[in-house]
């Protein structure tokens, strides 16, 4: 599971909205969350990270496709995702934090079957079999 830091100032669920007593839990792209809610966004913290900084002329020739789906999908959420000197960044919103929160409750089952996917093509032993497969 995906570990967010605390942050003990903020004072409402940006995603439900309800006042948060001993503060949230940052989630990228989103804001502070409740501690129920930072359960919903792991999927969508991995999914961001997996891109970040990853180099496009890196990416698998077997792997675009699914690159291509989840660039796709937090882009459909309401994500800013570039390609800037071949290199993906994600970044800011641009929807408000609660219409992106929203639209992902209807979307996460996409999204991580997307990023299941992706854990296969990016995940150590995917890499290692490859660069084995190179070498032969």
């Amino acid at each position: 599971m995906t570990a967010f830091p605390h942050i003990p100032t903020a004072t409402r669920c940006a995603c439900c909205g309800i006042e948060l007593k001993r503060g949230g839990y940052l989630v990228p792209a989103i804001g502070a969350v409740g501690p129920t809610c930072q359960h919903k966004f792991a999927p969508l913290a991995q999914a961001m990270s997996l891109l970040e900084g990853r180099e496009t002329a890196s990416v698998p020739a077997d792997a675009r496709h699914i690159t291509g789906a989840l660039v796709a999908r937090l882009r459909a959420l309401g994500i800013t995702v570039t390609t800037d000197t071949g290199t993906y960044h994600v970044g800011a919103l641009t929807r408000k934090a609660a219409e992106v929160a929203k639209s992902y409750t209807k979307r996460r089952a996409e999204l991580v079957r997307d990023l299941q996917i992706a854990s296969g093509f990016y995940g150590a032993e995917a890499q290692a079999a490859r660069a084995q497969a190179v070498a032969a």
